[in-house]
C-alpha cells in the first residue's frame, strides 16, 4: 500500500483560488469600513459637542443622545450583517477550495499509484520519503494555480476593534 502525507494548509495558502477568495473577502471588508466611517464621524461629532458644550444645532441633549444611540444601533447592525456575510463567504471559499484540491490530489494519486493521502495535521510522525506537499505544489505551479502565500487578516470584529482604536470615547458592545 502506497501512502503520502501533504500539508493541506500550506497547499491551500499557495492555491490561487484561495488567495483570490481571500482578496474578495478583504475587498468586502473595505467596503464595510467605508460604509461605517460616516456613521462614526457623526457619532464623534455628537460626543465632541456634548463634551465641549458646543451647540452645533438646535437639537436638545436628549435628541443628540437618541441620535447617537440610533447611529450606534446602525453600526451594530452593519457589523452583524458583515460578520454573517464574511462567514458565508469564507465557508463557500473553503468548500470550493477543498473540492478543487481534492480533485487535484486524487488525480495525482491515481497517476502515481498512491492509495492513501493523509493530511499532515493528523500524523504524529512520517518519514520525509512520504512527504508530498512539494509534489502537489509543483502540480499547482504547472497548472498556473500556484501563488506565493500572502498574509491575510482574519475577520474577528474588526469594526469594533477599529472603533476602539480610533474612537476610545465610545465602545460598541456585542449583542448577546
Amino acid at each position: 500500500m502506497e501512502f503520502r502525507v501533504v500539508d493541506f494548509e500550506k497547499i491551500t495558502h499557495h492555491y490561487k483560488l484561495y488567495q483570490d477568495g481571500i482578496q474578495k473577502i478583504e475587498d468586502y471588508k473595505d467596503e464595510i469600513i467605508k460604509k461605517v466611517d460616516p456613521i462614526r464621524k457623526q457619532m464623534q461629532n455628537i460626543l465632541s459637542a456634548a463634551n465641549n458644550g458646543i451647540v452645533i444645532d438646535n437639537l436638545s441633549e436628549q435628541q443628540r443622545m437618541q441620535k447617537f444611540q440610533s447611529l450606534q444601533q446602525e453600526l451594530l447592525a452593519v457589523d452583524k450583517e458583515a460578520k454573517i456575510k464574511i462567514t458565508e463567504m469564507r465557508d463557500e471559499l473553503n468548500k470550493e477550495v477543498y473540492s478543487n484540491l481534492e480533485k487535484i490530489i486524487s488525480n495525482w494519486s491515481e497517476q502515481n499509484n498512491i492509495d492513501v493521502v493523509i493530511g499532515k495535521l493528523e500524523v504524529v510522525y512520517v518519514s520525509n520519503k512520504y512527504e508530498s506537499t512539494e509534489d502537489v505544489l509543483d502540480l499547482l505551479k504547472a497548472s498556473g494555480d500556484f501563488i506565493e502565500e500572502q498574509e491575510t487578516v482574519e475577520y474577528k470584529g474588526e469594526l469594533e476593534k477599529e472603533n476602539k482604536k480610533q474612537n476610545p470615547e465610545f465602545i460598541i458592545k456585542e449583542e448577546n
